[in-house]
């Protein structure tokens, strides 16, 4: 993997570390072992700061837990799913170039699901919003003639108002 950025940083080091790992294992020092010319981010101001060209995989984990909804995001600690996703493909493009090989990418805008199943309307729509100013992102970097890029979802929910609410009811 060159490339993965998202949450769950607690899951990644022991309970001792401010994880949640009850073995002790430090999976972020592990990787970094393995992995010496890589780059760990764990906020969004280093983020920020590396060079998509620089050589090295990149592991970014900016939350103990999932990634806020964007709504909630605190932006110097969140970089935004547009921002994660430019960069994985400026990053994979330069190693392309270098390499003479291919890449495969996978974006998820998984907060669209949690809005649904938390009945939260405005966040699910503003998910579906970050998600589209994503793929905005991703096709303004990309070359369509070589790359194809895909945009599905795993599953559906419905959206549904039920009963007879009153016009200009707000939904949200």
């Amino acid at each position: 993997v060159d490339v993965a950025l998202g949450g769950g940083l607690a899951r990644f080091r022991p309970s001792g570390k401010g994880g949640s790992r009850d073995d002790g294992r430090d999976l972020v020092a592990q990787w970094q072992q393995a992995w010496p010319a890589g780059h760990f981010v764990e906020t969004a101001a280093p983020f920020r700061a590396l060079n998509p060209a620089d050589q090295g995989p990149v592991f970014g984990l900016f939350n103990p837990d999932h990634l806020d909804f964007a709504v909630d995001a605190d932006r110097s600690k969140e970089p935004s799913l547009a921002e994660m996703a430019g960069f994985a493909v400026r990053k994979l493009q330069a190693q392309s170039r270098r390499n003479g090989r291919g890449y495969v990418l996978m974006i998820e805008g998984g907060w669209i699901d949690h809005g649904h199943h938390a009945s939260n309307a405005y966040r699910a729509l503003d998910e579906a919003a970050e998600l589209s100013a994503t793929v905005a992102e991703v096709l303004k970097l990309v070359d369509l003639k070589d790359t194809l890029v895909l945009v599905t979802a795993d599953h559906s929910h419905s959206f549904t108002m039920a009963g007879y609410p009153p016009r200009g009811n707000p939904i949200l």
